[in-house]
């Protein structure tokens, strides 16, 4: 009988306070988290009266199962960038209101206040359109809910922009790619967007693009199109295709595109054409072979006054014969050799030589004739030159390192190739597996720190005497 008094005092107790919490609710009052938790002797408080919005009830007793009832209330759309000027509004509903009320701010100013009834949820979902036509501009908005008799407190802000124009994000600025990816703002209710890329007023190429460039992204799309750069300024502006119509361009953006090509020969030698020798793509190089006694060549079509070029090779066969490269050079007259006549060339061989040539009307010159180096490795090498025609300063690397330094001026621009020497070895063969072009060089030492072998073709330098460049004879 004692036990049945304080069973039923717990309760009233416990009763009071669930309906004093409901009332500081109703009136304003905040609740985070509210908490039932069973009464000794197995009863239950019931949980199903209506909680502020924003919070949650769950059982917090140590030994009790734990379950939230979640009530938050969320705008859900519109977000990001939108076209549509009367944009639907969406929500998460709340259990137990009636009414709930939507407000658009611009800034801290007020656009319009809208109240809406339960009937436009669904259990899911409220949504409300209206009417007012929204002019190009930034927005922010939130969602209260009326429950009760109450008001609750409005849910966090959701930001969303209208317009019809997209707005170019990238390329922009100095890039190295001849295949430039576009990326530029997505906008909802767009059926496909134009891209036009230009070169000062030539028009390279219009793209129409779906919208399904965009893929899952909520704020960008992208595309990259398979034509290839050549270096130089170009600007682009991108336009949406919306309700039927094509709508305004965006401004335009621009870049300068400083690789002039990147050659990766994974199936084509695209823009390389053979000056001697057997040339082939395989097996992701580029290959070549010639007869004994000839320098193999190939090159591009395009001369360059200010360049970085960069290539990677490999050698099989003859480990004295010379490999490398050509710069500033004209292929149209060869030795008897197969050199091209003049132009400059940077030679290794595999046993761990390098060394740098100037060619006049057939004539080598020794720059830096044969040296020793230690990082040459007898499988792969990286060449890499940088020459600025501006002063004539030059550099020459190898696998990073750089090997000699100096003033170049006897050939102010030309093209550049890559070569190699055969003296008929079994398995003589030149493998390339990349070369690159950047139109942009230093026109003077970076420090004071001179490293490398120094040079200066300003002085005519001498004949190669009994020191051939084909490595043979060194």
């Amino acid at each position: 009988m004692m036990k049945s008094k304080y069973l039923t005092l717990s309760i009233i107790i416990l009763t009071s306070m669930v309906v004093f919490a409901f009332l500081f609710a109703s009136l304003g009052g905040h609740f985070m988290n509210v908490s039932v938790q069973k009464i000794s002797g197995g009863m239950n408080q019931p949980a199903d009266k209506i909680l502020p919005v924003n919070s949650s009830v769950a059982a917090d007793n140590p030994g009790d199962a734990t379950t939230t009832i979640s009530l938050t209330l969320a705008p859900k759309s519109p977000g990001g960038t939108i076209s549509d000027r009367t944009p639907t509004y969406m929500w998460t509903p709340v259990s137990g209101a009636t009414q709930y009320n939507f407000v658009l701010y611009k800034g801290t100013t007020q656009v319009y206040s809208k109240t809406a009834s339960s009937s436009v949820c669904s259990t899911t979902t409220c949504s409300s359109t209206p009417s007012e036509v929204l002019p190009n501009d930034a927005y922010t908005w939130n969602v209260r809910a009326y429950i009760s008799g109450a008001w609750g407190t409005p849910s966090s802000s959701l930001a969303f922009s209208v317009t019809d124009i997209p707005t170019p994000v990238s390329p922009t600025g100095v890039i190295k790619s001849v295949k430039p990816t576009f990326t530029w703002s997505r906008i909802d209710g767009v059926t496909q967007y134009n891209l036009v890329l230009y070169q000062g007023t030539k028009k390279i190429y219009s793209i129409t693009v779906p919208n399904s460039s965009c893929g899952s992204s909520l704020t960008d799309c992208s595309i990259t199109p398979g034509t290839l750069l050549k270096s130089g300024t170009y600007s682009w502006k991108v336009r949406a295709y919306i309700s039927g119509a094509w709508k305004a361009y965006s401004a335009a953006k621009s870049f300068n595109q400083l690789m002039a090509f990147d050659s990766t020969f994974t199936s084509t030698s695209s823009g390389w054409n053979p000056v001697h020798g057997t040339w082939g793509v395989g097996g992701g190089y580029f290959q070549a072979i010639d007869q004994a006694g000839y320098f193999a060549s190939s090159a591009q079509a395009d001369s360059y006054n200010i360049l970085t070029y960069e290539v990677k090779m490999k050698r099989n066969g003859c480990p004295t014969c010379a490999n490398g490269i050509y710069f500033n050079g004209t292929p149209s007259s060869l030795t008897d050799s197969g050199s091209w006549s003049n132009g400059y060339k940077f030679l290794y061989s595999n046993d761990g030589e390098f060394s740098l040539w100037e060619y006049i009307n057939g004539t080598a010159y020794a720059l830096v004739n044969w040296h020793s180096f230690t990082g040459i490795s007898p499988t792969e090498n990286i060449l890499r030159v940088t020459y600025n025609s501006t002063t004539g300063f030059t550099q020459f690397y190898l696998n990073g390192v750089r090997l000699a330094y100096g003033k170049l001026t006897t050939f102010p621009s030309g093209q550049v190739g890559l070569t190699f020497y055969t003296d008929g070895t079994a398995g003589d063969k030149l493998y390339v597996d990349y070369a690159r072009l950047f139109v942009t060089a230093p026109a003077a030492q970076a420090s004071s720190s001179a490293k490398g072998v120094g040079f200066d073709d300003s002085a005519v330098p001498q004949a190669a005497s009994g020191k051939a460049p084909d490595g043979k004879s060194k």
